[in-house]
């Protein structure tokens, strides 16, 4: 009996995936703010199917993974991370029989949901061009601005749930911004997989969706790059952080947009730097009595960790 070479977990996912494939992929050049060590594996996935199939086969050799979309809400440490990488490159958008309804992959780009649907009649989340990144970590990081919440639009969502292997839609009864929090906690090994949203927009007329995004725009919603959007839950925008303060940020090679709640990234900063200021904002904007909810993912090891 003639015995034949075992694959190796990087042959597997090469086979399946191929030149979406790599091993050892450096972080910075994936990661809008150009920081973040090493993945040991990473996965380009283009369609829900290979969002799947990169789950499915991590859990089955025991990789730990992790999905980023645009990287606009997630910091990975110089250390990098010591497992499966996907990232989220899905673009498909569709309406549902010419209704106002709409399913879009979790990888749509923010402005691009709402620039498409305005040129078909149909808003309502006109808002969302002012949160940088995708549409899968809108939902998950629930996006919102004033009185503004994008849950409010979401009727479904659909995963893949690691523990039974199987495709799972999730209604808008189900939903809160509480459960969709925990459900995509960073803190799990195989967490659920974000593949597809379902927003229910309004007809309006063209008129009225050009008057919307004009006074939106009006208000500068050019994103400087790289730049951490919503960081924090945006209850204490109006509040004034001070200026000396934005002095010792500065010197961790960051500046804080309290109007936008927009982080800016300097490349002499690290990823423990932009954690470091996080935690300074945090602690500030608590000294001012209102409550925060941050955000952020943070992936790969940091040396504060172990000092908890």
């Amino acid at each position: 009996m003639k015995n034949y070479p075992v694959k190796s977990v990087n042959d597997i996912f090469r086979d399946r995936f191929g030149g979406k494939f790599s091993d050892h992929q450096p972080l910075s050049e994936v990661m809008p703010m150009g920081m973040g060590g090493v993945s040991s594996l990473f996965v380009d996935a283009l369609t829900v199917v290979d969002l799947v199939d990169a789950a499915k086969l991590a859990v089955a050799n025991k990789r730990p993974y992790r999905v980023i979309g645009a990287g606009t809400a997630t910091l990975i440490g110089e250390s990098g991370f010591p497992g499966l990488i996907i990232k989220n490159s899905t673009r498909n958008i569709f309406r549902l029989d010419n209704s106002s309804r709409v399913v879009c992959d979790s990888g749509v780009d923010n402005a691009l949901l709402v620039n498409s649907m305005a040129s078909q009649g149909l808003g309502g989340i006109e808002l969302l061009v002012t949160v940088p990144g995708t549409v899968g970590g809108a939902t998950i990081t629930n996006a919102q601005s004033s009185n503004w919440k994008f849950l409010s639009y979401i009727r479904e969502i659909c995963i893949f749930d690691p523990d039974l292997l199987k495709i799972r839609t999730l209604e808008a009864r189900e939903l809160g911004s509480k459960l969709i929090s925990s459900l995509f906690s960073a803190n799990l090994v195989f967490p659920p997989v974000l593949l597809t949203v379902t927003v229910q927009l309004a007809m309006l007329s063209q008129q009225e969706i050009i008057r919307r995004l004009s006074a939106i725009k009006n208000r500068s919603t050019r994103f400087p790059a790289p730049v951490l959007g919503n960081v924090f839950s945006g209850e204490f925008k109006d509040i004034e952080i001070g200026r000396e303060f934005n002095k010792q940020l500065k010197i961790l090679g960051l500046a804080y947009d309290n109007k936008r709640d927009w982080l800016m990234v300097k490349r002499s900063s690290t990823p423990s730097k932009v954690r470091q200021g996080l935690t300074m904002l945090g602690e500030k904007i608590q000294q001012r009595g209102v409550e925060n909810h941050p955000r952020i993912t943070y992936l790969g090891y940091y040396q504060e960790d172990d000092e908890h």
